[in-house]
């Protein structure tokens, strides 16, 4: 079973420099997790995460690095980047409809011509207060044409943004535990998102 983890510097997360290619983030401990769950089964793990990619990126790069790999599964964390854009240079912001457009354009044609099965992560910070209210605002706007075209494309979805606002609500906790720029994960942060990851996954493997 091939599992690919696509995605921006999150998923990349140094993977050029692993002898294993899946980097230091949450693809190698989300791999760590399934193979354990299932010792009797044959899984190739491939990460294609690429650093600073927005969504024009991954729609530019999908045939190489999604549709010819041929995977059995999928997951996709974009967007970002595409927030941060329009955060730091508002002139090459790409609209929401066009950033929607070609979302669903890289899930269409992973249907259409590998028959995978998705799982959708959804952009998240963890909140330190880092942005102005606009960037907060176009997020979740990313995040709700994320989760609309997870109901119409994902298998499995992780909602990553209320994963990590959860995790820094209450007494004894704080962003600082799990990240320290509110965008990349400590390895607590990137440990978190696998074990939701490894949850997803389950869920798709049961059915398959």
């Amino acid at each position: 079973m091939r599992i690919l983890f696509q995605g921006d510097s999150i998923t990349d997360a140094g993977r050029l420099g692993t002898d294993d290619g899946l980097g230091m983030g949450y693809p190698k401990y989300a791999a760590g997790l399934i193979t354990e769950s299932h010792p009797g089964t044959q899984f190739e793990f491939i990460n294609r995460g690429t650093g600073g990619d927005r969504i024009c990126d991954l729609a530019g790069r999908w045939q190489e690095d999604c549709i010819d790999l041929k995977p059995d599964i999928v997951s996709v964390l974009i967007g970002i980047n595409d927030c941060l854009k329009y955060f730091l240079n508002p002139k090459s912001y790409l609209p929401d409809e066009e950033f929607e457009k070609m979302y669903r354009g890289i899930l269409e044609l992973t249907k259409e011509k590998t028959g995978a099965k998705i799982i959708m992560l959804e952009p998240f910070t963890v909140d330190h207060n880092t942005f102005n209210q606009s960037f907060y605002d176009d997020l979740f706007r990313k995040i709700r044409i994320t989760r609309h075209l997870a109901r119409e494309y994902a298998d499995a979805f992780v909602a990553l943004d209320g994963i990590f606002a959860e995790a820094v609500t209450g007494p004894g906790t704080w962003p600082d535990i799990w990240s320290g720029d509110s965008v990349h994960p400590f390895e607590t942060g990137h440990r978190l998102i696998a074990k939701h990851y490894a949850e997803a996954f389950e869920k798709i493997y049961s059915k398959m």
